[in-house]
């Protein structure tokens, strides 16, 4: 009985062949990809890293005030160009617009970034947890309270 067993166990592990070596194919050829990805993903980090060394958060926001500024003043000349009369109102519409939008959404990601650099450079206290008073209360403290002069002739200092 075991040699029949052992036998159709052979045959039944030998029709599995064909589909162990497309497995195996596709194994081999998942992993061929993943490492061509590490090896992209791993050089796309070298380069954010290389740029994030070259240009700090500071210079980012200076560049982004002044690219915020400069499409500020080019929406202004967009402006003065239709007050002159040398560009039509649909022409100055579509550019002037563009700048302007193009300025304030430049403004609104420089203030934010601003307000999270400042953020990180100076923590606020948490006032929900501070719980000292930053000056003397009623009958406790270090200093002496003063004494009411009521009376004529009291002593300040009691």
């Amino acid at each position: 009985m075991g040699l029949v067993q052992n036998k159709s166990l052979a045959e039944w592990n030998l029709s599995q062949e064909p589909k162990i070596e497309e497995a195996k194919r596709q194994l081999r050829s998942t992993y061929e990809e993943a490492v061509k990805i590490k090896e992209e993903v791993m050089e796309l980090k070298e380069k954010l890293n290389s740029l994030s060394e070259e240009r700090s958060l500071d210079t980012s926001s200076a560049l982004l005030q002044a690219a915020a500024q400069s499409a500020d003043d080019e929406s202004e000349a967009i402006a003065d160009r239709y007050l002159r009369g040398d560009i039509e109102v649909d022409q100055f519409l579509k550019e002037f617009i563009e700048k302007k939008t193009l300025a304030h959404m430049r403004k609104i990601k420089s203030d934010k970034l601003l307000a999270i650099l400042q953020q990180q450079q100076y923590p606020q206290r948490p006032s929900s947890n501070f719980t000292s008073t930053p000056y003397p209360t009623k009958g406790g403290g270090l200093y002496p309270q003063p004494v009411s002069l009521s009376s004529s002739r009291q002593s300040f200092w009691y």
